[in-house]
């Protein structure tokens, strides 16, 4: 008994369900221990060992609510999912309207400079109109000033040869 090779000692021994693949899994719980323990070490434990207890089994009422509450988010989140879809869609229109009403801005900005623009050279032709009117208006005063100085002359010119 003196060698120093270990040895494994199953405390407890008992089968869980598997989530994941339905397979039944064993849960074991071991401990090493040198092979110098007696042999009465490395039986199994009393009945007083507490053992994991069996997960509960699930019904067929249970497994049909399971299944329906499943269906049902499934149906919700696939709801969703075309609810964002719409979403990225519309938010994708509003993107481009976004970028039609800035090119709009832009043109409806350069057609208001140009209008301006045009406005100002209407208001410059009309003052340029009322200064040429008054200097015709004067240009005709001065005319008729000058007819009459033509006149009294030609009246003057007549006299003189008369006399």
């Amino acid at each position: 008994q003196g060698g120093a090779a270990e040895g494994t000692i199953i405390i407890g021994a008992s089968v869980m369900p598997n989530v994941a693949g339905g397979q039944p899994i064993p849960a074991v719980a071991s401990v090493s221990a040198p092979a110098s323990v007696s042999a009465s070490a490395s039986a199994p434990m009393s009945a007083t060992s507490t053992a994991p207890t069996p997960a509960p089994a699930v019904t067929p009422e249970t497994a049909q609510a399971m299944e329906e509450a499943t269906t049902t988010y499934v149906d919700r989140l696939n709801e969703l999912n075309e609810l964002l879809l719409k979403v990225g869609a519309q938010t994708e229109r509003i993107t481009t309207d976004s970028e039609e009403m800035e090119n709009l801005n832009r043109t409806l900005t350069g057609i208001a400079r140009i209008y301006e623009m045009q406005l100002k050279s209407a208001s410059q032709q009309i003052n340029t109109q009322d200064e040429i009117n008054e200097q015709t208006r004067k240009m005709a005063a001065q005319i008729a000033e000058l007819n009459s100085i033509y006149a009294r002359m030609i009246d003057a010119m007549k006299a003189g040869q008369n006399s």
